[in-house]
C-alpha cells in the first residue's frame, strides 16, 4: 500500500487524467439512479389528482347513446362524486358576437351538447352562472363558453348575460369556463344543454355520446369495472370504461423505461474509464520495468509486484468514484433545484460509489500487474 500511494503521488497529473474517466462514469451512474429516483418520487406527488380520479365511458363499437337515467344510476355507484353525459353536435360552429359579426367575421369554435352532471364531473369552474339542472329541463337556449373563446368574441365577465349568435341562432351565455385542469379543450368550446342542443341542432352527434365520471382517490379502478352493468344491466358489453394508470404501476414503469436506458450508458462511461485505467497502468509498467527489476532483485516477490500495481489501479478508481459521487450528486440537487423537486437519493448510492470505482479499477488493472509480475530482474536490469 505504502509503494502504490508513493507511486501515485509522482504522477499527479497521470493520477488525475485517470481517474478522471473513472469518475466521469460514477458521475453518470449517481446521477442517472438519482435523477431517475427523484422523478419518480414527483411522478408519485404531482400525479394530475384529477385523471387519477377521472374515468370516461363509451360504446364497444364507437357510438353510444345513454339512457336518460344514466347519470342517476353512475351517481348511485360508491365512490362516484359526479358523472356527465355529454357529445359534440358540431366541431366548427360558427359564432359572432353580433348578427354583423357572425355574417361576416365568425369565430370557429366546438360546440358540445352536455348531461346536468357535466361540469361537475369535468371539474369545470364558471364565472358567473352554469348550465345546470333547471336550465337543462328547460331547455333553454343558454351556455356556458370557454374563456378562451369568449377573448375572442371580446366577452368578460361583466358582459354577462349576453346573446351571441351561433349558426344563426341566437343563444345567451350565463357564464365562462375559466378553469379546466382535465380537459384544456374546454376553454374554447361552447357548452350548452343537451336539451337546448336537440331542439336548436336536431340530433346531430346525438348517437357518439360520451360519459365522464368523477370518482373519490382510489376508486376509478373499482368504478370503471362496474359502471358498464350499472348503465346497461342487460347488455354489460354496449359500453366501455376506460380508468387511468395505477399511480405507482405508471411511476414503476417509467421508472424501469428511464432506469434501464441511462444506465447503460453509465455502464459505457465506467467501462471507458476501466479502459482508460488499464491503458495508463500499463504505461506505467512499460516506464518502470528498471524499477521493477529493481525491487525483484532485492527481493521482492511476484506477487508484491502483482498487489503493487493493482492497489495503485484499485486507488485511482476509488479515488474516481468519490469525485463522480461527489458530481453526481451536485448534478442531481442542481436539476432538482431548477425543477423545485425533492431530492431522493438511495441510501446505498453514495457509499457504493467509491467501492464500484475500486472495483472497476481492480479489474482494469490486473492485466498490467501481471505483466509486470512476470517481469524477470536481469532482464528489466539489463535495459
Amino acid at each position: 500500500m505504502a509503494e502504490a500511494f508513493a507511486a501515485m503521488l509522482q504522477r499527479p497529473s497521470r493520477l488525475f487524467l485517470t481517474a478522471l474517466g473513472v469518475a466521469v462514469g460514477i458521475a453518470s451512474l449517481v446521477a442517472t439512479v438519482g435523477l431517475t429516483a427523484t422523478a419518480s418520487a414527483q411522478i408519485g406527488t404531482d400525479f394530475n389528482a384529477l385523471l387519477a380520479t377521472q374515468v370516461g365511458v363509451g360504446g364497444a363499437n364507437g357510438n353510444a347513446v345513454f339512457p336518460s337515467r344514466a347519470e342517476s344510476v353512475v351517481n348511485a355507484l360508491p365512490g362516484v362524486r359526479a358523472s356527465g353525459v355529454w357529445y359534440v353536435a358540431d366541431e366548427n360552429v360558427n359564432i359572432g358576437n353580433s348578427g354583423i359579426a357572425f355574417m361576416y367575421k365568425p369565430v370557429q369554435s366546438r360546440l358540445v351538447a352536455a348531461g346536468p352532471g357535466y361540469l361537475a364531473a369535468d371539474d369545470l369552474t364558471v364565472i358567473g352562472d352554469p348550465i345546470g339542472p333547471v336550465f337543462q329541463s328547460s331547455g333553454a337556449p343558454v351556455a356556458d363558453i370557454g374563456i378562451g373563446l369568449g377573448r375572442q368574441l371580446g366577452l368578460d365577465s361583466h358582459d354577462l348575460p349576453t346573446a351571441i349568435y351561433a349558426d344563426g341562432r341566437v343563444i345567451t351565455v350565463i357564464g365562462l369556463i375559466d378553469r379546466a385542469p382535465s380537459d384544456p379543450a374546454a376553454l374554447a368550446s361552447i357548452v350548452v344543454p343537451e336539451s337546448a342542443a336537440r331542439r336548436m341542432w336536431g340530433e346531430t352527434g346525438a348517437n357518439s355520446q360520451s360519459m365522464i365520471i368523477r370518482t373519490n382517490p382510489g376508486a376509478a379502478q373499482v368504478v370503471s369495472a362496474e359502471v358498464a352493468t350499472a348503465i346497461d344491466p342487460t347488455d354489460p358489453t354496449a359500453f366501455v370504461a376506460s380508468a387511468p394508470p395505477n399511480p405507482s404501476t405508471f411511476r414503476a414503469q417509467i421508472q424501469g423505461n428511464v432506469s434501464s436506458l441511462f444506465l447503460g450508458l453509465a455502464v459505457v462511461a465506467l467501462a471507458v474509464g476501466g479502459i482508460g485505467i488499464a491503458n495508463m497502468t500499463l504505461v506505467a509498467v512499460l516506464e518502470r520495468t528498471a524499477e521493477i527489476g529493481l525491487r525483484r532483485a532485492i527481493g521482492a516477490k511476484r506477487r508484491h509486484i502483482l498487489l503493487q500495481f493493482v492497489f495503485e489501479s484499485g486507488l485511482t478508481g476509488f479515488l474516481g468514484g468519490i469525485t463522480g459521487a461527489c458530481i453526481g450528486v451536485m448534478v442531481t440537487v442542481g436539476v432538482a433545484y431548477s425543477k423545485t423537486w425533492a431530492v431522493t437519493l438511495p441510501s446505498w448510492l453514495i457509499p457504493s460509489a467509491p467501492i464500484i470505482g475500486f472495483l472497476v479499477g481492480i479489474l482494469a488493472g490486473l492485466y498490467p500487474a501481471l505483466r509486470a509480475a512476470s517481469v524477470e530482474p536481469v532482464e528489466a536490469l539489463r535495459r
